[in-house]
């Protein structure tokens, strides 16, 4: 059994739920963490280059600052930045994982809109298992 537990790291307020859930499993199983952070979006725009690298170093200092954080409480954690599909990146990033943990926005029908189907497709594909943390408050 792998000893890495990964775990997709967005902007969405719904990252630090799990986070906070792979964190856990973590220490209790005494495995390291791999936060994956990936930069979608179309390539080749004309001027795209340097708002990337932007958003980019933006992702790098967020997960870094989780990271720091998780091993000042005594884990070992690996931080991927990286630009491409963000699907496929990240079952790509999780090859070999443990587990891959992953949040998800969707509150439901009429909750207004969410990121889109791409836990369907992580969970539907990755090689490991995944569990998806819901951004709700559970009984």
């Amino acid at each position: 059994m792998s000893e890495v537990i990964a775990v997709g790291v967005t902007d969405a307020p719904v990252t630090d739920r799990a986070v906070a859930w792979a964190a856990s499993r973590a220490r209790d199983r005494r495995q390291r963490l791999r936060l994956i952070s990936i930069l979608g979006g179309a390539v080749g725009v004309v001027g795209e280059d340097a708002l990337a690298q932007s958003f980019l170093a933006a992702m790098r200092e967020r997960s870094e600052t989780i990271a720091a954080r998780l091993r000042a409480d005594g884990l070992e954690v690996e931080v991927i930045v990286e630009r491409g599909n963000p699907t496929e990146k990240l079952i790509a990033a999780a090859e070999g994982a443990a587990l891959l943990v992953i949040g998800s926005d969707h509150r439901g029908p009429g909750a207004g809109a969410t990121r889109g189907p791409h836990g369907f497709r992580i969970v539907s594909t990755a090689s490991c298992p995944v569990v998806v943390v819901p951004d709700v408050e559970l009984g």
